[in-house]
């Protein structure tokens, strides 16, 4: 029986964070290189991943084979797949810039009840149809304005605010 050549390819949604994911398998595997070869540095060293990242999405721009796996198997990063419906496609750059958080950011937790509804700058709002009140935690970047409102009122508050108050997007 004959054995085949299997190789793995790291795939997701841009930005989803493949390219950091694989920098921290190769980190833990020493005798690995990005460009697969596992041969040694300077006086025995091995290279350290080298994989680039962003907090903008697009970075990875074709499949970059980072490790060579059991002398048959190679593992590739791929550039991110732009779905559909991903609010990340909507945005200007410079909106995308000041949307995408740069550090951790602290967690700001708001209370949802029914009729109410949190409007995520001009990009998102999430209301609470119905069902008990509970809350919501949201992890975003500064640039992000968080404004409750009441359900039947927010449709308007977004009209009217959008690109001012409520940011991003400023494009409105």
């Amino acid at each position: 029986m004959t054995s085949r050549r299997l190789d793995a390819y790291v795939l997701g949604a841009a930005n989803a964070g493949k390219s950091s994911l694989l920098n921290h398998i190769l980190a833990a595997s020493p005798t690995q290189r990005v460009d697969g070869s596992g041969r040694a540095g300077k006086r025995g060293e091995v290279a350290a991943p080298q994989l680039t990242t962003s907090h903008l999405p697009g970075t990875t721009l074709g499949f970059v084979k980072t490790a060579q796996l059991g002398g048959r198997h190679a593992l590739y990063d791929t550039p991110g797949l732009v779905l559909p419906n991903q609010l990340t496609t909507r945005l200007t750059a410079d909106e995308l810039a000041a949307v995408v958080p740069k550090r951790r950011g602290q967690p700001v937790s708001l209370r949802l009840e029914e009729g109410r509804s949190l409007l995520l700058g001009g990009l998102a709002r999430l209301d609470l149809v119905a069902g008990r009140p509970f809350l919501f935690t949201a992890y975003l970047s500064d640039a992000v304005t968080l404004h409750p409102t009441a359900t039947a009122k927010a449709a308007e508050v977004r009209r009217k605010h959008a690109g001012g108050v409520l940011t991003p997007p400023a494009s409105l």
